[in-house]
C-alpha cells in the first residue's frame, strides 16, 4: 500500500475538507445544563481547597467536548496546578474518555503513553477486545510512531468500519460517519466513508464537492468515490492522478486490460524483480505476438541450471505460457512420479508409464513391482535409503492407484500379490506401512483400496490381531470408526469380518461401492434406532453420526438432526447442519439460523457481519418472504462500507442468489485491497467464470492472465501443472474469441493451441467447447470434438473398468451436446462403480440436461448435491459448486 505524507495527519477529518458540525450547546455527558459556566469550573480548577479543585475536574470531565476551548486556554496559562489539570482533563475528552469510560480501558490508556513499540500495539489489541473503538482511532491519529503506525494500519481500518457499523445498527449514521472520518486517510479508510455516503444516497453531492477540491487528497477522495460508486474507468484516471498505481492497474483489469496490473507486478515490495522473464513473455503473448524459440530460449536453459528453485521456476512458467511440450520432459525428469500424475490426468497413459520407467506397448509390471517392494524391508539404512525407500514407495502406490481406479484387478494381483506376500513374511511392520498407503487414509481418491482390501483379506484370514493391524491401517486409531465396526456386528451377527470391512469402506466412500453396501449398512443402523425406545437411542444416535459422518450425505445428516433432541444438538454437532437446511431446501430454518446469528451480535456485542444479513436476505427470499429479504439486503449495503465484498457475496452465494453474489463479487474486485491474496484473489477467478460464461471475453481474458501471473509469482513448487495450463487456456480462449471478427485467421490458430493443451481432458468440456459454439463456430467444434472423443472412446476401450475415464468421456459429450446417448451409457457404467460420486451425478445431469430433459437433470442433480453436504475448506466450494449447477439447470434455457 502506498503511504502518503498526509499519514502523518492519520485521520479523514484532518484533511480539513470535511464539513464541520455547527456547535452545539453545552451540556455535560449525561445530557444535563451544568448549573455554573465553564469558566467557573476552570477557574476552580486553582482553588485554594482540594476538594473544590477535584469537584471542578470532575464537572468539567462530565462536560466533555464544549469544555475544550477553555480546557486548552488554561492549559496554556501561568498557574501549574490550573495548567496541569486542564491539559489531563484535554488529554482525556479528546481520547473519548468519560467517567463512566470502563476502568480497564482507562488502565490500557494510561500505559499506552509509556509503552514500546510493540507494547503499543498489543496493548490496542487489548483495547481492541474491550471495544475502546474511539480510544484507539484517537491513539492511532496522535501517534507519531511512523513504523508503529504502518505495522497496525490494517487493524486501525478494521476498528473504524466495526466501529461505524455498530452505529448503524443502532440508527446513528452521524456517529457512523464520525468514526469513519477518525480512520487513517490511506485508500481503505476512505473507500469505507466514500461507501457510507453511497448507501446514504450522498455520494453525488460528496462527488460534486470534491471535484471543488484542490490538490492530492481530492484526487484520493475521488477515488474512493468513483470506486463506491462502480464508475471503473473514471475511477482508474483519477488513481492514476493520486499516484495509486496498483489500484490503477486493478480498474484496467476491470476494463480488459492486464498489462498495466502485470507491469507493476514485476516488482515486489521489498523492490526485487520478480518472475520478469515470465511477465515479459506473457505480456508479449497477451499483445498478439508469437513467441520465438529465440525469446523462450532464457526459460528452456533454465530448465538445466543448477539451481532447483531456476529449474522449478522455468518448468512453472512454461507451463503457464502454455509450452508444455518444453517442460514436460523436465518435469518428469524432476519428479517421475509427478510426471506419471500429471501424463495420467489428461488421460496420455503411455508417457505415465513410461515416466515410471515401464514400456508403454508391454508393460512389465510384476517385475517392476518386485524390484522396488524388495527394498522396502531393509533394514539399518542411512538417510539416502530412507529416502529412496519413501520416493520408491510413492512410486508403488502411484501404480497401485493406477490399476486400481483404471480396473486392472488382475493385473495387480500379477504383480503386487507375491511380493506383498513376502514382505509380510520377512517384515511385517514395512508391510502394514505400505498397507495404510494403498488405503489412502480414507481419500476418495487416494491410494489403492479395492486392491488393497483383497490383500489384507488374505493376509488376515481369521487371525484376530492381524484384523486389528489392518483396521488401523485403512482407518487409523480412531474410537469412531471402532465404535461402527463393533456397531456393524451388532447390526448384522452373521456378517464376517470381510462384510464388515468392506461396509467400512463404502461408509467412507473409499473405492468402489457397486453393491450399493453403503445404503445397506445405513439401512440397517436406522432399523435398529426406530426399534428402539426413544429413551434409549441417545448411544445409537452417537453411532449413526460416526457412521454418516465417514461420508456425509444430506438426507441422513438431516434425518439424524430431526431425530436428535432439540436442546441437545450443539452439544453434540460439530456444525448446525446449516448448510444440509439449505441444500435441501429447508430454507426458513436455514434463515432463523442466520437470523438468531444476527440477534447474537447485538446481545453479545460481537462484531457485525454484512455477510449474515446476505446469508439471511438469500434464504428469506428462497422461503418466499420477499419483503424480510428486502431488509436484510439493505442491511447488507449499509454494513459493507466497502468491506468484506467477497465474503457478502459467499454469503449470497449460499443462498443460491447467482445474481447477488455475482454484483459482490465484482464490487470485492473494485473495492478490497488489490493483492495476489486475500479477498480480491479469490474473487478474480469467481468473476472470471461468471465473465467467460455471459460472453465477455476480453475482460475475463484479462482476468485469467493477472491470474497466471499470480501463480507465477507465488508458485515455488511443481504440484498441478494441469492448473496452470487451465489458466491458459482461460486467457487465451477469452482472448481468441474477443479478437475473433478483427483477426479471424489467428484467433483460430489460438483455439487450436488451447485445444491441444486439453485434448483429451475435462477443461475443454468446462469452457471450450460451450464457448466456442457460442460464437458460431460449428465446423471447427465438431471437428474438435470428433478427435476428443475418438481419443477418449479409445481409452475406455483399453481401461472399460476406469470410472473416472467413463465420467470425463461423459462430460465432454454433455457440454459439446454431441453423442449424448452414448455419453449416457457410458456415464452408466461409471456410476454402477460409484453410485454416490457427487461429479459422477452431476455429468449425468449435465447428459440429461443436453437431451433437453429438465426434469431427469434435476432429479440427477439433487442426488449429486445430496453428497456434497458442505463443510469447511474444499468441501464447502464442492458444496457451492454442485448446487450452482443445480441452478443451472433449473433456471437456464435448456440448450438448442
Amino acid at each position: 500500500m502506498k503511504f502518503h505524507s498526509v499519514l502523518m495527519v492519520t485521520s479523514l477529518s484532518a484533511w480539513g475538507w470535511i464539513v464541520a458540525a455547527a456547535p452545539e450547546p453545552i451540556v455535560d455527558s449525561a445530557g444535563r445544563t451544568p448549573t455554573k459556566s465553564v469558566e467557573e469550573w476552570v477557574r476552580d480548577l486553582s482553588d485554594d481547597q482540594f476538594r473544590v479543585r477535584e469537584n471542578a475536574t470532575r464537572k468539567i470531565w462530565e462536560i466533555g467536548e464544549g469544555a475544550l476551548p477553555a480546557l486548552q486556554a488554561a492549559a496554556n496559562g501561568k498557574d501549574p496546578e490550573t495548567s496541569y489539570r486542564a491539559r489531563e482533563l484535554v488529554r482525556k475528552i479528546e481520547l473519548h474518555l468519560t467517567p463512566d469510560t470502563d476502568p480497564e480501558v482507562m488502565k490500557l490508556v494510561e500505559r499506552y503513553a509509556k509503552a514500546s513499540t510493540d507494547e503499543k500495539q498489543t496493548l490496542i489489541d487489548e483495547m481492541r477486545h474491550k471495544r475502546a473503538w474511539r480510544q484507539i482511532l484517537k491513539l492511532f491519529a496522535s501517534e507519531k510512531n511512523t513504523q508503529l503506525q504502518k505495522r497496525i494500519q490494517g487493524t486501525i481500518d478494521e476498528v473504524a468500519v466495526i466501529a461505524a457499523r455498530e452505529c448503524l445498527l443502532k440508527g446513528d449514521p452521524d456517529g457512523a460517519r464520525e468514526y469513519l472520518e477518525m480512520a487513517p486517510a490511506d485508500p481503505a479508510g476512505l473507500v469505507a466513508l466514500a461507501d457510507f455516503h453511497r448507501s446514504q444516497g450522498t455520494l453525488d453531492a460528496e462527488l460534486k464537492r470534491a471535484k471543488t477540491l484542490k490538490g492530492e487528497n481530492s484526487n484520493a477522495w475521488q477515488l474512493a468515490l468513483y470506486r463506491a460508486s462502480g464508475n471503473i474507468e473514471a475511477a482508474r484516471d483519477a488513481a492514476t492522478a493520486a499516484g495509486e498505481v496498483r489500484i490503477s492497474a486493478a480498474m484496467s483489469l476491470l476494463l480488459g486490460d492486464p498489462v498495466p496490473w502485470m507491469r507493476k507486478n514485476l516488482i515486489n515490495t521489498d523492490g526485487v524483480a520478480v518472475h520478469k522473464p515470465y511477465t515479459e513473455l506473457a505480456i508479449k503473448r497477451w499483445q498478439g505476438k508469437k513467441l520465438l524459440p529465440t525469446d523462450l530460449e532464457p526459460l528452456v536453459k533454465s530448465l538445466s541450471a543448477t539451481s532447483v528453485a531456476g529449474r522449478r521456476s522455468a518448468i512453472n512458467s512454461l507451463f503457464l505460457l502454455g509450452e508444455a511440450g518444453l517442460a514436460e520432459e523436465s518435469y518428469t525428469k524432476i519428479s517421475p512420479g509427478m510426471g506419471f500424475v500429471y501424463f495420467n490426468e489428461l488421460e496420455r497413459v503411455p508417457e505415465a508409464l513410461k515416466a515410471l520407467g515401464l514400456d508403454p506397448e508391454k508393460p512389465d509390471y510384476a517385475a517392476w513391482v518386485e524390484k522396488r517392494i524388495s527394498s522396502l524391508a531393509k533394514e539399518d539404512g542411512d538417510g539416502e535409503e530412507e529416502r529412496l525407500e519413501m520416493a520408491t514407495s510413492s512410486e508403488l502406490v502411484l501404480l497401485a492407484n493406477f490399476m486400481d481406479r483404471r480396473g486392472l484387478s488382475a493385473e495387480f494381483s500379477a504383480a503386487f500379490a507375491k511380493p506383498l506376500a513376502a514382505l509380510a513374511e520377512k517384515d511385517e511392520k514395512a508391510f502394514t506401512s505400505f498397507l495404510a498407503l494403498l488405503f489412502g487414509n480414507s481419500g476418495r481418491f487416494s491410494g489403492a483400496p479395492d486392491m488393497a482390501k483383497h490383500v489384507a483379506f488374505e493376509w488376515a484370514g481369521e487371525n484376530g490381531e492381524r484384523w486389528e493391524d489392518i483396521l488401523i491401517a485403512a482407518f487409523g486409531e480412531d474410537q469412531e470408526t471402532n465404535s461402527v465396526w463393533e456397531w456393524l456386528a451388532d447390526l448384522d451377527p452373521k456378517a464376517t469380518r470381510i462384510d464388515r470391512f468392506e461396509g467400512l469402506l463404502a461408509l467412507s466412500g473409499v473405492g468402489t461401492d457397486p453393491l450399493h453396501l453403503r445404503d445397506k449398512w445405513l439401512s440397517l443402523g436406522w432399523k435398529s434406532i426406530e426399534q428402539t425406545p426413544e429413551n434409549q437411542r441417545k448411544p445409537l444416535f452417537a453411532k449413526m453420526a460416526y457412521a454418516i459422518g465417514m461420508s456425509p450425505d444430506v438426507t441422513n445428516n438431516l434425518k439424524l438432526w430431526d431425530l436428535y433432541p432439540a436442546n441437545e444438538r450443539d452439544d453434540f454437532f460439530r456444525n448446525s447442519c446449516i448448510s444440509e437446511l439449505a441444500i435441501a431446501g429447508r430454507w426458513n430454518e436455514a434463515a432463523a439460523f442466520f437470523l438468531e446469528q444476527i440477534a447474537r451480535v447485538s446481545k453479545f456485542k460481537l462484531d457485525p457481519s454484512p455477510a449474515t444479513h446476505a446469508s439471511a436476505a438469500a434464504c428469506l427470499r428462497k422461503a418466499g418472504k420477499a419483503a424480510e429479504a428486502a431488509v436484510q439486503d439493505e442491511w447488507v449495503e449499509k454494513l459493507s462500507l466497502g468491506h468484506d465484498a467477497y465474503e457478502i457475496a459467499i454469503g449470497y452465494q449460499f443462498g443460491d442468489d447467482g445474481t447477488k453474489a455475482a454484483e459482490w463479487f465484482e464490487r470485492a474486485l473494485r473495492l478490497e485491497e488489490p493483492s495476489v491474496a486475500g479477498g480480491f484473489s479469490y474473487a478474480l477467478e469467481e468473476h472470471g467464470d461468471r465473465l467467460l460464461d455471459s460472453g465477455k471475453w476480453q475482460q475475463a481474458a484479462a482476468i485469467f492472465e493477472v491470474k497466471a501471473q499470480m501463480l507465477a509469482s507465488l508458485a515455488t513448487g511443481l504440484e498441478e501443472p494441469t492448473e496452470k495450463l487451465k489458466l491458459r487456456l482461460q486467457s487465451d480462449l477469452g482472448r481468441a474469441l474477443a479478437n475473433l471478427k478483427t483477426d479471424h485467421a489467428g484467433s483460430l490458430g489460438l483455439l487450436e493451441h488451447c485445444y491441444q493443451m486439453f485434448p483429451g481432458d475435462g477443461t475443454l468440456a468446462d469452457y471450450f467447447f460451450p464457448s466456442i459454439r457460442k460464437v458460431g463456430l460449428i465446423k471447427e467444434h465438431d471437428a474438435w470434438f470428433k478427435i476428443s472423443w475418438d481419443r477418449m472412446n479409445a481409452v475406455v476401450k483399453a481401461y472399460p473398468g476406469s470410472s473416472n475415464t467413463l465420467n470425463t468421456t461423459g462430460w465432454l459429450a454433455a457440454r459439446a451436446l454431441r453423442n449424448l446417448d452414448q455419453a449416457e451409457e457410458l456415464q452408466n457404467k461409471a456410476l454402477s462403480l460409484k453410485p454416490d460420486e457427487w461429479t459422477y451425478l452431476d455429468t449425468m445431469a449435465e447428459i440429461q440436461f443436453a437431451k433437453g430433459n429438465r426434469n431427469k437433470a434435476l432429479e440427477w442433480s439433487t442426488r449429486s448435491v445430496n453428497f456434497t453436504p458442505g463443510g469447511d475448506g474444499t468441501a464447502q466450494m464442492e458444496s457451492l459448486l454442485s448446487r450452482r449447477q443445480h441452478e443451472h439447470f433449473r433456471v437456464d434455457p435448456l440448450p438448442k
